[in-house]
């Protein structure tokens, strides 16, 4: 038992204390944060698309490193 709460306690000692950025979506251009849209058709299919200020209707990409300029 003691051991088990030593190793725990190590463990928690060496988690890193800085929290990571967290994926987002992102224009596969310039990396900047991207806005989604969302439309359903007339037969029910969801549709989403996303915009980038500077290039316009493009594929989003998930990634943690964005450019916020």
């Amino acid at each position: 038992m003691i051991t088990q709460a030593r190793l725990a306690a190590t463990l928690d000692f060496q988690r890193p204390t800085s929290p990571r950025a967290k994926p987002r979506d992102v224009c596969c251009h310039c990396k900047r944060p991207v806005t989604l849209h969302e439309f359903t058709t007339p037969d029910g299919q969801r549709i989403q698309t996303a915009h980038c200020r500077e290039h316009g209707d493009v594929v989003a990409v998930r990634s943690a490193i964005v450019n916020e300029v």
